[in-house]
């Protein structure tokens, strides 16, 4: 495997920092494991200097997501906890059709489409 090209190398604030964040334990689970994959990764004096193979032993996370973690950290910062916007799919439904379908489905049922149905005993309303 070719040597690492990002270097986490975290200042004493920041290390405190996401202590607090990771022990506090209200936040999304992803940007906690972040914090764990950069705590592990840190290569200054008191870190542990944990290998990208051992962080993701250690966390349950693929290598890829510890290389991608270090590489956003040395490039923003304490950024790299927050996640980028996904594109997601485009809703089927615009807010005009969501607001008339929410109105067809709140209405009052045509004339003989009541709300009586048959149960499971074979019984009607």
């Amino acid at each position: 495997m070719p040597a690492k090209k990002y270097h986490v190398f975290l200042s004493d604030e920041e290390r405190e920092y996401l202590e607090r964040f990771v022990n506090t334990g209200t936040n999304k689970a992803r940007r906690i494991t972040r914090a764990r994959i950069l705590l592990l990764a840190d290569e200054s004096e008191k870190g542990p200097r944990k290998t990208d193979k051992e962080v993701s032993e250690a966390l349950g996370v693929c290598m890829r997501t510890v290389a991608k973690t270090r590489e956003c950290f040395v490039e923003n910062g304490l950024e790299a906890l927050n996640e980028k916007p996904r594109p997601g799919q485009k809703p089927k439904l615009s807010g005009r059709d969501e607001a008339m379908l929410t109105a067809v489905a709140c209405s009052d049922p045509p004339e003989g489409y009541g709300k009586c149905y048959k149960t499971f005993s074979g019984q009607t309303c």
